[in-house]
């Protein structure tokens, strides 16, 4: 019934309500006979179970990751020139049977910072305290252990 009223916004100016009200209903946020966690202390727990159940890969899917940074550059002498940085990588299938394979996002995170604890291990990082990935010696190394070990590379490109 809800929504059958909230359709006729489909073609109106509200028409992006009527796109977010519909992708609850993939939810099952109108299903009255959908079984909630009730052990649930907030609205937030809910739907990141709902989410689990609904949004997780099945087998054989993997995720993707398409970045694009364009910087423009300005030299002290008022010149200017643009950077573009490309990054296109894909995770490992999910296998259900073995749970192998880590998603591109995880391997995207979680490969830099098993990298940098290492190097910090070993000595190689001399700054202490949290750091923004600006110092060479900690970047480069980084980005070219991703791209020799997991072939994960940044495409960069000058106009």
């Amino acid at each position: 019934m809800v929504l059958k009223l909230l359709s006729k916004l489909e073609n109106t100016d509200y028409k992006n309500v009527w796109k977010i009200v519909k992708s609850w209903t993939y939810f099952e946020f109108f299903n009255s006979e959908k079984v909630i966690n009730q052990k649930a202390k907030h609205t937030f727990d809910v739907l990141c179970d709902v989410s689990l159940e609904k949004l997780q890969y099945k087998e054989g899917e993997r995720d993707l990751v398409i970045m694009k940074h364009i910087f423009t550059i300005e030299e002290k002498d008022g010149s200017h020139w643009i950077l573009n940085s490309t990054m296109v990588a894909v995770g490992d299938p999910k296998d259900t049977k073995s749970n192998k394979g880590y998603s591109i996002m995880c391997k995207t995170v979680g490969y830099p910072t098993s990298i940098a604890a290492e190097m910090i291990l070993e000595g190689k990082i001399k700054h202490w305290g949290v750091i923004s990935p600006i110092y060479k010696e900690i970047y480069e190394p980084i980005l070219d252990w991703l791209e020799n070990e997991y072939h994960i590379k940044l495409t960069e490109e000058y106009d």
